[in-house]
């Protein structure tokens, strides 16, 4: 499958004594939620919207606010996106955004994003942020970071396919042995595939997750996470697909759904099938709705810049 890959870029910045404070009041009113009704940004993505941030408060208890800065020296919808993040194990630290793939400042120039950071350094000493992470979909505004202090973290490719044709022309220009033959076999195979929120798709996707987090040696995210997304982003911002084989769950994907795009979020499977190939038919099956529902753009979320296997397997 071809996509088209950017290099995304955390970004982080310590917090400096000698940085001024501000009173409370005034941190009032630079920080406001990011309201339901707002237009979007054009750098908005799904980790922008309302529902994600819910779910993230409602799970994690994160305390997850638009950092708005100067209203005079910004267009109405800028801010950055941040949640207060704190821990005895990494420290506290405010984050551009936790379990985000990404999440751009939503400005429309230099000038705009060195405003907001302006304004939020004083919040690093005044409230005891260890940090700021910020967490940009692309280098746009590297040297507006440099500038300010911040020091690069981690690099990540991230892959997006825009949904720029029809479904069927989309197909033909995937790779024919690696998808568009794996994809036919699949359907072949009779497999069931289920879309939707129920109970009985979270217990599902949640029982592969486990097995696949297992497999990585990793623990599973809670499960209130997955039903608060359910109910947070609701039916028109998110969908578990199940592929069952004689009602046994295969395979799964959770995507989240924004702003004209779509996220490949999650993906899970139980590696004794995998010859079926039920997370590619999944993922096509995806790409098919979103075709036909108008989204513009399938984030595939984002692979490590130094592990070429990893990348390899994010375009199929």
């Amino acid at each position: 499958m071809n996509d088209a890959r950017s290099i995304s870029v955390e970004w982080s910045h310590q917090a400096s004594s000698t940085e001024s404070t501000i009173d409370s009041q005034d941190r009032r009113s630079d920080s406001s939620e990011y309201p339901r009704a707002h237009a979007p940004h054009p750098r908005a993505s799904v980790f922008h919207s309302a529902g994600w941030l819910q779910a993230l408060r409602e799970t994690y208890n994160y305390e997850t606010s638009v950092f708005r800065g100067d209203r005079a020296a910004l267009s109405d919808a800028s801010g950055i996106v941040l949640s207060r993040v704190r821990s005895w194990l990494t420290g506290n630290r405010l984050i551009s955004l936790p379990f985000s793939d990404h999440c751009s400042p939503l400005v429309s120039s230099p000038d705009e994003l060195q405003s907001l950071i302006a304004g939020i350094k004083p919040l690093l000493a005044a409230e005891g942020w260890g940090y700021l992470e910020i967490r940009p979909i692309d280098n746009s505004f590297d040297d507006v970071l440099q500038a300010a202090g911040f020091q690069r973290c981690d690099e990540y490719l991230l892959h997006r396919l825009q949904l720029d044709a029809s479904a069927d022309t989309l197909f033909h220009q995937f790779h024919k042995s690696s998808v568009q033959y794996r994809v036919r076999r699949a359907e072949r195979l009779g497999m069931v595939c289920e879309s939707g929120r129920s109970p009985k798709l979270i217990r599902d996707f949640f029982h592969l997750m486990a097995i696949t987090r297992r497999r990585q040696g990793l623990p599973p995210q809670p499960y209130a996470w997955f039903e608060n997304l359910a109910r947070c982003m609701g039916e028109d911002g998110m969908d578990i697909r199940v592929a069952y084989k004689d009602q046994r769950p295969l395979a799964a994907v959770l995507n989240i759904k924004a702003f004209g795009h779509v996220c490949y979020k999650y993906s899970c499977s139980d590696l004794r099938f995998k010859s079926m190939n039920a997370t590619c038919l999944l993922l096509w099956q995806t790409i098919q709705d979103a075709c036909r529902d108008g989204y513009q753009v399938l984030d595939l979320g984002r692979s490590a810049i130094d592990n070429p296997g990893q990348i390899g397997r994010a375009h199929v």
